[in-house]
C-alpha cells in the first residue's frame, strides 16, 4: 500500500472517532421552545378573579390572533351589603313591597338591591285583577288594584238537571264559555228537638234559603216530676233538653147562683186547671152576693169576674 492512501484512511478513522464522541455528549438548555430565558409558546394563559357581580375564569389566548378559550369558571361572589335604607322605595304606594337601597361594603356600589318584574293580570268573570310583583330573589306579592271580577254573563237557564228540590239551573257564560250550575248550595240537616220539628235547610250562594221538614216531628219533653206549686204546673227538668218551667195547661171557670132569703144570693165559682189526666187542680169558692150584682172574686190563685142578673142567672164569668 502506498503511503498516500494509508494517510487518507488514518484521517478518516480519527474523524469518525471524534464525531461519535461529540454525538454522545448531552446538550444544556435544550428545551425546544425556551432557551436563554425566553418563552416561545404560541399561547398566553391567565386567570381572572370573580367580583361582586362578575364570575371569574381561566383563559388561554392565541398570541398571534388574540382568540381566547375560557374554562374553570368561578361564580360571582355577590355584594356584601351594609345597612338597608327603606326610605327611598320606588313603590311608595305599594306598602306590601320592601324596596331598600344599600351600599356594598366590598366594592362600594350603592343602589336598589331588588330588581322587580311587574305583571298585570286582567280581571275575569270570577277573579279580581291584580298586579304581581316579583324580584330576583323569588319573592312575590299581588296587589289587587286592577278591577274586580265582573261575574258571568249567563245564557239560557236549564232547570232540568237540578240537584236539590229548589231552583238549581245550569247555564253557559257568554263571556268565558264556562258551563255548569249557577249556584252552590250549603245543605244542613237539623234533627227534631223537644219542641221543634226536624228539617233540611238549603242555603244557596245568593243567600236564598229553603227548608223541607223531612227529619221527623218534635219529640216532646221528657219531664221528671210535675207538681202544682200554687200558681201553675211546674215541671222537673226535661231529661232530653234540660228545660224546666211552667207548663201549658187548660184553665176552665164556671159559676152558678143559689137563691137565698131576701135580697141575698149564694155565688159558687169553680176554677179547674188541667195539664193532663193525671194532673188536675180544682178550686171552688162560695160567696154571698146581692141580687143582680157583679164583681171580681178570688178563687185560689185566680181572680174571677162574675156578672149576675134575675137572682139566679149568669151574664158573664171569666178570669181577669
Amino acid at each position: 500500500m502506498n503511503i498516500k492512501i494509508q494517510k487518507i484512511i488514518t484521517t478518516m478513522i480519527v474523524l469518525a472517532f471524534v464525531t461519535g464522541c461529540f454525538a454522545a455528549m448531552p446538550l444544556v438548555n435544550a428545551a425546544p421552545h425556551q432557551q436563554h430565558g425566553h418563552n416561545h409558546s404560541p399561547y398566553r394563559i391567565g386567570t381572572v378573579a370573580p367580583t361582586c357581580t362578575l364570575e371569574g375564569y381561566t383563559f388561554k389566548e392565541l398570541k398571534a390572533t388574540g382568540e381566547r378559550w375560557y374554562s374553570d369558571y368561578v361564580p360571582a361572589i355577590g355584594h356584601d351589603f351594609g345597612e338597608l335604607d327603606y326610605s327611598q322605595s320606588r313603590y311608595p304606594n305599594v306598602p306590601q313591597i320592601a324596596d331598600p337601597v344599600a351600599e356594598c361594603l366590598r366594592c362600594g356600589w350603592r343602589g336598589y338591591i331588588c330588581i322587580w318584574t311587574e305583571t298585570v293580570v286582567e280581571p275575569t268573570c270570577v277573579a279580581d285583577g291584580y298586579t304581581q310583583y316579583e324580584n330576583q330573589f323569588g319573592w312575590t306579592t299581588a296587589v289587587y288594584d286592577y278591577g274586580s271580577a265582573f261575574g258571568h254573563t249567563w245564557g239560557d237557564f236549564d232547570y232540568s238537571q237540578g240537584r236539590v228540590p229548589f231552583a238549581d239551573p245550569v247555564a253557559t257564560c257568554e263571556t268565558c264559555g264556562w258551563y255548569g250550575y249557577i249556584y252552590s248550595w250549603t245543605i244542613t240537616t237539623v234533627e227534631p228537638t223537644c219542641t221543634a220539628d226536624g228539617y233540611t235547610e238549603y242555603e244557596r250562594s245568593d243567600d236564598w234559603m229553603g227548608w223541607i221538614y223531612d227529619e221527623g216531628s218534635a219529640l216532646g219533653h221528657d219531664f221528671g216530676d210535675v207538681i202544682w206549686d200554687g200558681f201553675g204546673w211546674w215541671s222537673g227538668a226535661c231529661k232530653s233538653c234540660g228545660w224546666a218551667g211552667y207548663l201549658e195547661s187548660e184553665v176552665a171557670v164556671s159559676a152558678f147562683v143559689t137563691k137565698l132569703n131576701g135580697n141575698t144570693n149564694g155565688l159558687t165559682i169553680t176554677v179547674t186547671n188541667t195539664y193532663d189526666e193525671e194532673h188536675v187542680e180544682t178550686f171552688t169558692e162560695t160567696f154571698s152576693i146581692n141580687n143582680n150584682s157583679a164583681g171580681t172574686f178570688a178563687v185560689g190563685p185566680y181572680n174571677v169576674y162574675v156578672d149576675t142578673y134575675g137572682n139566679d142567672k149568669i151574664r158573664a164569668c171569666y178570669i181577669v
